[in-house]
C-alpha cells in the first residue's frame, strides 16, 4: 500500500508536466501502478471473503470492506488517468476508439464521472449495511438512493450504470451476495436511477427544482417509479433465493425499503439536486439525453 501511495503521488507530480513527454510518462506511470492496486484490491476481496465472511459483526470486516473500496477506486481511477494521458498523448487512440471523433472527449468525461459515482454510491452502500435493518438486505435508511436519484437525473444512463456497478461491488465486497446474484440484486439501484434519468427528460422536469410543482415531480419519480419497482424486484429475487422466509417478510421488506426511500429522497435527494444542478450545468458536466 505504501508502494502504490508512492506511485500516486509520482503519478500526480507527472500530471503537472504539460509536454508530451510528461503526458506520456504519466500514461505509462498510470498503467503500471493500476498492477499492484489491482493485486491489493483482490487480496483484500480475499481476505474478506475468507477470514472475515462474518461481515460487520466483526470490526475488522468493516475495515476490510473499506479498504476493498478503496483499492478498488484508486484501480479504477488510474485506469481512467491512463486513457485519458494517452488521450492527449496519442490522438488517434481515441479516434479508433469513439466514433465521431469528436465524441472522443465527451465519452471520456463520461467514464471519468461514471467510476466516481459508482465509488461514492460503493461507500454509501456500505455505511447502510452497518444500520438498523428491516429485514435482511434492506436497511432502514439507505442514503445512497438520493444520490443515485440525483445521478440519474445530471447523467442519464450514466448515472444509472454507476449506480449499478456501486451496489455490485459494495455487496459483492462485502459479502451480501455473490458476484453471480449481485448481478442480478444490483439492478435494482439501477432502477432507481433510471427511473429519473428518464422521468426528468421525458416529463420536463426542470432539474433545478425551481418551483413545488418540479420538486414534487421528482419526488413522485424517484418514490413511484424507481424506488417502488426496484423494491418489489430485490425482495422478490430474495424471496425466491430463500433469503426470506415468506410472502410476510417480503412485504415488510418493500414497505421498509420505500418508508426509508421516501425520507431519504426529500432529505437528500431534493436539497442534492437543488445545490449540485448549478453546478453541473455551468461545469457541462449534465447530459441533456438520455446518454
Amino acid at each position: 500500500m505504501f508502494l502504490t501511495l508512492y506511485f500516486a503521488i509520482v503519478d500526480w507530480t507527472l500530471s503537472k508536466e504539460k509536454t508530451r513527454r510528461g503526458r506520456g510518462l504519466l500514461a505509462f506511470s498510470s498503467a503500471y501502478l493500476s498492477i499492484p492496486v489491482l493485486v491489493t484490491f483482490l487480496l483484500t476481496l480475499a481476505i474478506y471473503g475468507y477470514v472475515f465472511g462474518d461481515g460487520f459483526s466483526e470490526p475488522r470486516g468493516s475495515l476490510a470492506f473499506l479498504a476493498g473500496v478503496a483499492c478498488g477506486v484508486l484501480f479504477l481511477s488510474n485506469l481512467i488517468f491512463a486513457f485519458m494521458a494517452w488521450d492527449s498523448y496519442c490522438p488517434g487512440l481515441t479516434l479508433r476508439l469513439a466514433s465521431p471523433a469528436s465524441l472522443g472527449s465527451e465519452r471520456m468525461r463520461h467514464l471519468v464521472v461514471t467510476a466516481v459515482c459508482a465509488a461514492i454510491i460503493a461507500v454509501l452502500a456500505g455505511l447502510a449495511a452497518i444500520t438498523v435493518t428491516f429485514i435482511p438486505g434492506v436497511a432502514a435508511l439507505y442514503p445512497a438512493t438520493g444520490f443515485e436519484a440525483s445521478f440519474g437525473a445530471w447523467f442519464g444512463l450514466w448515472g444509472a450504470l454507476a449506480s449499478y456497478l456501486g451496489l455490485l461491488v459494495a455487496g459483492s465486497i462485502s459479502g451480501w451476495f455473490s458476484l453471480v446474484t449481485g448481478l442480478v440484486l444490483a439492478l435494482s439501484d439501477l432502477i432507481i436511477a433510471l427511473a429519473t434519468a428518464i422521468g426528468i427528460r421525458t416529463f420536463k422536469i426542470d432539474p433545478a427544482l425551481p418551483n413545488f410543482k418540479h420538486a414534487a415531480g421528482f419526488y413522485a419519480v424517484s418514490l413511484l417509479l424507481g424506488s417502488l419497482p426496484a423494491s418489489l424486484f430485490y425482495n422478490y429475487v430474495n424471496l425466491q433465493l430463500g433469503v426470506l422466509s415468506g410472502w410476510q417478510s417480503f412485504w415488510i421488506g418493500v414497505l421498509g425499503w420505500n418508508i426509508g426511500n421516501a425520507v431519504i429522497i426529500l432529505i437528500v435527494g431534493i436539497p442534492l439536486m437543488k445545490l449540485g444542478t448549478p453546478t453541473m450545468l455551468k461545469t457541462g458536466l449534465f447530459v441533456k439525453g438520455y446518454y
